[in-house]
């Protein structure tokens, strides 16, 4: 917050100054705090010269045209562009930026533009710069408007930094983890394999039986969990397309319930579909939303009593509204909130008992997102647990 306000009381000042000689009020002075008047702000000018220097981050201060007022010196050292280029300069000016598919060549395009236009800060890790010598930086960057006494947005400040660095960590990490997920594959195929093959050779010995069951149970939670951290580093590193097709949903329920019947019928738990006739198709992946469905019916029945029952709707509401409902065990608000890190379980002798590799969730919340939809999730210890997503609506099926 000190940091904050000795950036933005000078800018400020020289905002409103700037202001009334542009307007030509001569009339009304500009507000100091001390008789000395030049003594104040040369002391605040090298305060603040002092404060941005010193900052590892670029500060690139824009007027609601883009033009820019102030380029400090890490910005010049990101960039390899120096302050009296930049500073006049409408960006992008001089600097080459790509944001996404395509090259930023307009202010309209920023997300400095996004901040003014919405008023609030806005955040990208997704802006590429390449610099004059050719090598090209991943650039995380925020932007937040500055607003004036009456709430008027005068300006905008950004801060961006070089995260070239730990988007090629990010990198290393999901090649990592593909290479040993599929070096795991192998082996656990063939332990299946075999442990299945020895249950048709031993016949009716019931301890080998009960051991050789056990192998074959964790080499398929093994297998799952492989599964779920592959798919989930996948999507996180952008490797995984999602397609946006027409698809109806009902089918997609349909299956989520057949695959969840088995175990159902082991626990006891009884499962529903109330899905509206004619409901129109949703616009996204059948695979994605699938394994979304699989995901929210699959933990209703795991964390669910016997007697319980799960139960998915659909109906038509601002889009394809989707409801997952359970009478399970249900989770505190902060469970709820924690819902999603990945490998977080609730703690509890019955989730222990369950089981769980704690990256369903995160899984489904990775894929709703790539969806432009967000999972809401409402719950309550001992009375179950509702999720709702709402799909766009897509053409016809």
């Amino acid at each position: 917050m000190g940091l904050a306000r000795a950036i933005l009381h000078p800018l400020s000042l020289l905002l409103g100054g700037t202001e009334q000689v542009s307007q030509r009020r001569w009339e009304q002075p500009i507000p100091v705090t001390s008789t000395n008047e030049v003594g104040t702000v040369t002391h605040e000018r090298a305060q603040f010269e002092a404060v941005l220097s010193g900052i590892g981050e670029g500060i690139c201060v824009t007027d609601t045209v883009g033009r820019v007022l102030m380029w400090n010196r890490a910005a010049e050292q990101i960039t390899r562009v120096p302050a009296p280029v930049m500073v006049g300069a409408v960006i992008p000016g001089p600097l080459c930026l790509v944001d996404g598919d395509g090259a930023v060549k307009d202010f309209a395009r920023t997300v400095m533009k996004r901040a003014i236009d919405s008023g609030e800060a806005v955040s990208t890790a997704a802006t590429k710069l390449m610099r004059l010598d050719g090598s090209v930086l991943s650039i995380g960057m925020t932007s937040a408007p500055i607003r004036d006494h009456a709430g008027a947005v005068q300006a905008c400040v950004s801060v961006f930094r070089d995260v070239t660095r730990e988007r090629d960590i990010d990198r290393m990490k999901t090649e990592f983890v593909s290479a040993v997920s599929h070096e795991l594959r192998t082996p656990l195929t063939s332990i299946r394999a075999y442990a299945e093959t020895l249950q048709d050779l031993v016949g009716d010995e019931a301890t080998v039986q009960e051991f050789l069951k056990v192998i074959e149970e964790e080499a398929v939670r093994l297998t799952r969990l492989i599964n779920d951290v592959l798919n989930l580093s996948r999507i996180e590193s952008g490797r995984v397309r999602f397609k946006e097709e027409s698809i109806a949903l009902a089918p997609l329920v349909a299956r989520a319930i057949q695959t969840a019947e088995p175990k159902a019928a082991m626990s006891n738990v009884r499962l529903a579909t109330d899905v509206v006739p004619d409901l129109p198709p949703f616009r996204g992946d059948a695979d994605g939303i699938q394994q979304v469905l699989t995901n929210l019916v699959d933990n209703g029945v795991k964390y669910n009593r016997p007697g319980g029952r799960v139960e998915v709707r659909a109906w038509l509401n601002g889009g394809v509204r989707v409801e997952v409902r359970d009478t399970g065990i249900g989770m505190s608000l902060d469970a709820v909130r924690r819902l999603g890190e990945r490998f977080f379980r609730v703690d509890s002798s019955e989730t222990r008992r369950a089981g769980g590799t704690g990256l369903g969730i995160s899984l489904v919340k990775e894929i709703l997102q790539a969806h432009g939809a967000v999972l809401e999730v409402e719950s309550a210890e001992g009375r179950g647990s509702a999720f709702r997503f709402v799909l766009p609506v897509g053409g016809g099926a």
